[in-house]
């Protein structure tokens, strides 16, 4: 008897209470055909593996790409097309049977853009700008666009406000009021956002989960507009003297600057190159680190302004 009972408690039961799913799923796009998945293990711990779905079907017809073991972290799914919807799942697997999905991520190969005039956040297809979806935002104007892995954020330079916004249910999730009278651009890097203020020349540096100022300094220019963080420097977009700036994170000093002609306003780098919205050309130009043009296109609106990547 004694024996049986030692046996029976080697291999307990899941309780449906103890099922959790895993934390903080992120998905990042490399601009290419690659599309990486990360996340923690669940609070409880007592999975022993994961599996990852993917759907490209607005939701819907989930097809399983891999089961992976307890220690895996990270997925890459190298087998996405361009300017395309792909949603993603990823669940715990317990000894008993299946355990719990995480956050469900979307991710669009392609760029996304914002228009002042037109209030709503576009998805276009990067090799010709050709517009395959759009949809409103509750904002006066949305000014630029930063990805965090899960969620979409952007400035709302009209409500001086930052807003977390969820691509798939199309709902504000998180608001703070922005630091500085005019936010303009907004670029994400790790835990941070980066914004600028368009009307104070400067750049704060915001805590994602608390809206906390942890760092600001002056502006390369006295009109800031778009940001873009390329896993080292930020780039910056000044209006008035039509330059795109490279700077150091941490304390503002930059290391190039390029004259591109014209007022630039949002920026985005998809992992080799970078992407800025032109309001004097109302085009969107695609550039190398150097600032030569690679090529360009009309924006879709008139007032072309917030790009992002979701790297």
């Amino acid at each position: 008897m004694v024996c049986i009972l030692l046996t029976s408690c080697s291999n307990p039961v899941t309780s449906e209470e103890s099922k959790e799913p895993p934390r903080d799923v992120t998905a990042s796009w490399d601009g290419g055909s690659n599309v990486r998945l990360a996340w923690e293990a669940s609070e409880w711990g007592g999975e022993t593996g994961y599996e990852v779905w993917r759907s490209a079907r607005n939701r819907s017809d989930y097809v399983k790409l891999a089961t992976l073991a307890k220690g895996e972290r990270f997925y890459t799914d190298g087998g996405v097309e361009p300017a395309r919807d792909y949603y993603y799942k990823v669940a715990t697997i317990y000894s008993d049977e299946a355990g719990k999905f995480g956050h469900e991520i979307f991710i669009f190969t392609g760029l996304w853009h914002s228009d002042r005039s037109l209030g709503k956040i576009l998805k276009l297809d990067m090799r010709d700008g050709r517009v395959v979806g759009s949809f409103p935002v509750p904002a006066v104007e949305v000014t630029d666009l930063a990805w965090d892995g899960a969620y979409l954020w952007y400035a709302d330079g009209g409500n001086k406000r930052v807003c977390q916004f969820d691509p798939i249910t199309r709902v504000v999730t998180k608001v703070f009021d922005a630091p500085g009278y005019d936010p303009h651009g907004v670029a994400r890097a790790g835990a941070y956002l980066w914004l600028s203020s368009y009307w104070e020349g400067k750049i704060y540096k915001v805590d994602l989960r608390t809206g906390s100022v942890v760092n600001s300094y002056g502006a390369p220019g006295p009109q800031p507009h778009g940001m873009a963080y390329d896993g080292t420097y930020l780039w910056v977009s000044e209006w008035m003297n039509w330059s795109i700036y490279k700077i150091d994170p941490t304390n503002g000093t930059v290391k190039r600057q390029i004259i591109v002609g014209g007022a630039p306003e949002g920026l985005a780098w998809d992992g080799t190159y970078l992407w800025n919205a032109c309001s004097s050309y109302n085009k969107i130009f695609k550039r190398d680190s150097n600032g030569s043009t690679i090529s360009s296109f009309p924006a879709p609106g008139p007032e072309a302004d917030g790009l992002e990547v979701q790297r």
